[in-house]
């Protein structure tokens, strides 16, 4: 639950983005119905800068499914592109910055070059 109203639950593979800009409050609560019973959730929490124009925007929470994010194959390599723009495809995932931030798996002995676009 976001101060903004927003409620989602974090699905394997989507990504749940908060811009805090001038100020957001969040909280993460296990749901009820899994409280009992022994799981493992497996995720990554990250911190993205905003750049100083942008410091005061309004903030904002956006859920993006995994089907929503671009994926590309490439000479071995695997790529899901979470945010940003890079290998010619573009996130839906809203950044303020030239940032692209992937999800990579190499086949053994494979190399990827980043290409920015």
């Amino acid at each position: 639950m976001t101060s903004l109203g927003s409620s989602q639950a974090i699905e394997p593979g989507a990504i749940n983005w908060m811009t805090a800009g001038r100020g957001i409050v969040h909280s993460e609560r296990t749901p009820v119905g899994l409280r009992s019973a022994s799981h493992r959730l497996h995720g990554i929490q990250l911190w993205v800068a905003l750049p100083a124009e942008h410091e005061e925007m309004a903030p904002a929470f956006h859920h993006h499914s995994a089907e929503s994010l671009p994926r590309i194959e490439r000479g071995g390599a695997s790529i899901r592109l979470l945010a940003g723009r890079a290998f010619g495809v573009t996130s839906p995932v809203r950044v303020h910055s030239l940032l692209f931030y992937a999800d990579v798996a190499l086949s053994a002995g494979a190399e990827l070059v980043p290409r920015f676009s």
